[in-house]
């Protein structure tokens, strides 16, 4: 039973929207199975002890392909192969499936595709949200979607989002990982 796991939670959001995700799994995990779970800033991964970790949730933004702080993640867990592990990107893009493939590829080596549950979340934009150098580099994608042509109805999105935050989250989305964690707590 889940209630009786110890499990940890840890996301590292730059702009809010994969923080909203994890506030729903915590909440989910707290009402539907009285689990308690320690939610864990990205720092404090370096000195956790996962020994007795039963369950790591995990969440990070997708930038250029790559799940924000993730590396990291696996450097911590590596020791601990008993520590079931459940991975969610949000981003921007509408998780088309030869997309997310691709991700997770470039994120996860075969071994790890074993390990990890791995779930995308459609997530949002707010360029006023983000750091000087994000902004930087997002003002460059801006300019070459600016010079593409027969942009694609995202990347018209994208462009759309530079003028107008856009906001995705949807906690229905959650309904696969919420399956997953359902049959975690029957032992399955």
């Amino acid at each position: 039973m889940l209630k009786d796991k110890q499990i940890v939670l840890c996301c590292r959001s730059k702009t809010g929207f994969t923080a909203v995700y994890m506030e729903w799994i915590r909440n989910y995990l707290k009402e539907r199975f009285g689990a308690l779970a320690t939610l864990m800033e990205p720092g404090e991964l370096k000195k956790a002890d996962f020994s007795q970790c039963d369950l790591l949730i995990y969440g990070g933004g997708l930038y250029a392909g790559k799940i924000n702080g993730l590396d990291e993640v696996k450097k911590r867990i590596k020791g601990f192969p008993k520590t079931q592990v459940i991975l969610f990107a949000t981003g921007l893009s509408q998780g088309r499936p030869e997309e997310l493939e691709r991700v997770w590829k470039a994120n996860l080596k075969a071994r790890e595709m074993q390990r990890f549950y791995v779930f995308y979340f459609r997530g949002g934009f707010n360029f006023d949200r983000l750091d000087r150098g994000d902004r930087l580099l997002m003002r460059l994608m801006k300019k070459k979607l600016e010079r593409e042509s027969g942009l694609s109805s995202e990347g018209k999105e994208m462009l759309a989002a530079f003028e107008k935050p856009v906001d995705f989250t949807n906690r229905e989305a959650l309904g696969p990982l919420t399956e997953l964690l359902e049959k975690m707590d029957q032992g399955l």
